[in-house]
């Protein structure tokens, strides 16, 4: 049933994927931060306080739950 309602709205899909990226930024920043994966700032990098370096696998989680959610077969987009 669920499947199905991905079928009819993909902007479905693009919602949970970007709510899916905003909640693994939440949860992996602490962890990020414990173990030291951090950006401090420098001369080169002017930005304000330490910066967790998660964003990017905040996105992958994003864009593989998207493509799990969805029904539509990725193959018939070429």
């Amino acid at each position: 049933m669920v499947l199905d309602l991905y079928k009819s709205i993909p902007l479905l899909s693009i919602l949970v994927s970007s709510l899916t990226t905003l909640v693994t930024i939440y949860f992996l920043r602490t962890f990020a931060t414990n173990i030291g994966l951090i950006d401090i700032p420098n001369s080169r990098k002017p930005h304000d306080g330490s910066v967790p370096l998660i964003g990017g696998i905040a996105m992958y989680m994003g864009v593989i739950v998207g493509i799990l959610l969805t029904s539509n077969n990725l193959n018939e987009l070429n």
